[in-house]
């Protein structure tokens, strides 16, 4: 953002989500999001794919061409940047499982309740006629896919922990907030689940609290892409 407003005078409202004067930008989640990946397995992140569903111009190309090096906050470690390629979500699904066509998604990262769900006062969950539960984890993904113009799957699974390089993760071990001071609120809490689609759906499947910042990604599984 910062490279954005070197070149324009403001940050590009494609990277912030908001216009000029703050407000935010026409059209739910048509801006930016930085989805983390671990491309050859090592349990450590080495790739970051910039996504924007409403397209980036050539500003916000050369913007993000002159970012060579990234920080921690404290100073203490820089990683070097080079960009791999550029494309769209056709090109992009042969170098990331983020940009696969699959009829079933699992989570790669944990998806953040946005709303806490309701309960009755004896403690019992709501539920609405179809039986989900008010703002249940189920019916908020419903209401993200409603969102992003994509049919509610046949099946959702959920799993309160995932393998990934010989390890056992639990949605708390990631982290979850951009600031240093403890999240409070709905997505406090974090789940993983698998989405089972009638028909193939496109990626990237990027959903819930801070899904712009790497939360909330699916990827697709191999075995169920219009490929095969």
């Amino acid at each position: 953002m910062s490279r954005s407003r070197d070149l324009r005078g403001q940050a590009a409202s494609s990277f912030s989500g908001k216009e000029a004067d703050g407000s935010p930008s026409l059209g739910q989640h048509q801006h930016t999001h930085y989805l983390f990946e671990d491309n050859d397995g090592d349990g450590l992140i080495d790739h970051l794919s910039i996504w924007c569903p409403a397209g980036l111009d050539d500003t916000d190309l050369r913007s993000i061409g002159e970012l060579k090096k990234i920080w921690t906050r404290d100073g203490g470690s820089e990683w070097h940047m080079a960009i791999e390629c550029l494309g769209n979500t056709d090109e992009l699904r042969t170098v990331s499982t983020r940009f696969g066509a699959s009829r079933v998604w699992e989570s790669a990262t944990p998806y953040l309740l946005t709303r806490h769900p309701k309960r009755s006062r004896s403690g019992e969950p709501k539920r609405r006629d179809d039986g989900l539960w008010i703002d249940g984890p189920e019916d908020q993904i419903h209401r993200d896919l409603r969102l992003r113009h994509i049919a509610a799957p046949q099946r959702i699974e959920m799993f309160s922990e995932i393998q990934y390089c010989g390890r056992t993760l639990r949605p708390n071990e990631f982290r979850r907030s951009r600031s240093q001071r403890p999240r409070m609120g709905a997505n406090v809490f974090g789940i993983f689940a698998r989405l089972y689609f009638a028909e193939t759906i496109m990626g990237p499947l990027s959903l819930g609290g801070e899904c712009h910042f790497g939360l909330g990604s699916f990827r697709s599984i191999g075995r169920y892409s219009s490929a095969e």
